[in-house]
């Protein structure tokens, strides 16, 4: 978008309705070139009311992603933000931005992607208008070790977005899904680049996606995909669930230490659970007992704990909920 997301941005800082005449010369371009922005606003889906002599008036904005709807959003003004209309991966975005020398943190945000990723390879179905996709990239200044918390920790940062806004309690899946009402809502993948040089991070990326709004999902993840609105019929604006997860997460860079690693305890769906545990060539069945301070995952099986820091782990079927 161009000059209309100026004149957006302009609409939602007057609620109650503003002249063309003022637009133009905050805007400093012409009253046509007003109108043709309001007119591309309208197209687009956005409800712009306007009258001679009462000026425009932004009516509603729709369940929208836009710099403007993001930036009006408390808590946003220590992140750059780039809100694209669709990317292939807003992961693979913003690695390209840090090989590029980006040194400020950023959002990367997209209504859709056409590439989305999860852990292990897999496909993360990202269709238009219904999820939020969102990828976090900063330069950390702590270790190595951060790049294993940094999931951890966006996963309790989006629950507690998400229950600013949704009565429905999501739980955390080790070590990198949420769920609620047994159904997946979103899924987690933190990347990072090191210095050959130095041997520390140079930049990490955290992923984030959740299904937010209404859609058909295919087929074959019916039964384990949902989102926010069937399953909690909470109606969640994407814009206001981004920030909420920013705001959450305050200033990554300076690290994520280890107090929050109570609230992931008590906010997982699997301690306590029979689970099988895909970790090297030979899956087992185990119990699931504890996740230590480094947010690894301590399972017992035939009287042995042992202590998983990758890998896969289900709960296994016919024992939910444990």
């Amino acid at each position: 978008m161009g000059r209309e997301n100026d004149v957006l941005a302009a609409l939602l800082d007057a609620p109650d309705g503003v002249s063309g005449e003022m637009l133009a010369e905050q805007l400093g371009i012409s009253r046509n070139g007003v109108w043709k922005a309001v007119q591309k606003l309208r197209k687009a889906g956005y409800a712009v009311d306007g009258a001679t002599n009462r000026g425009y008036r932004l009516r509603q904005t729709g369940d929208r992603l836009t710099e403007p709807l993001l930036r009006a959003q408390p808590g946003l003004a220590d992140w750059d933000l780039l809100v694209l209309d669709r990317v292939d991966s807003t992961n693979t975005y913003a690695k390209q931005l840090a090989l590029r020398g980006f040194a400020r943190r950023t959002a990367i945000l997209a209504d859709a992607q056409t590439g989305g990723r999860g852990r292990l390879g897999r496909r993360f179905v990202s269709p238009p208008g219904s999820g939020l996709y969102m990828s976090l990239l900063f330069r950390p200044r702590g270790g190595t070790a951060d790049a294993v918390r940094g999931t951890t920790f966006a996963a309790v940062a989006a629950v507690r977005a998400i229950a600013r806004f949704c009565e429905t309690p999501a739980q955390i899946k080790w070590v990198n899904d949420l769920y609620m009402n047994g159904k997946k809502i979103c899924g987690i993948l933190t990347e990072a680049g090191t210095s050959l040089e130095t041997g520390e991070l140079d930049y990490m990326v955290i992923g984030i996606g959740i299904n937010v709004r209404h859609t058909e999902f295919p087929p074959e993840l019916r039964e384990i995909a949902g989102t926010i609105e069937d399953l909690s019929g909470a109606v969640i604006p994407r814009a206001a669930l981004a920030a909420a997860i920013l705001e959450e997460l305050g200033d990554p860079e300076t690290g994520f230490g280890r107090d929050y690693m109570d609230e992931y305890r008590a906010r997982s769906m699997i301690l306590g659970c029979p689970v099988s545990v895909l970790a090297g060539d030979s899956p087992y069945d185990a119990v699931a007992v504890e996740i230590d301070d480094d947010a690894a995952l301590i399972v017992e099986a035939d009287g042995v704990r042992r202590r998983i820091a990758a890998g896969e782990v289900s709960i296994r079927k016919g024992r939910e909920p444990c």
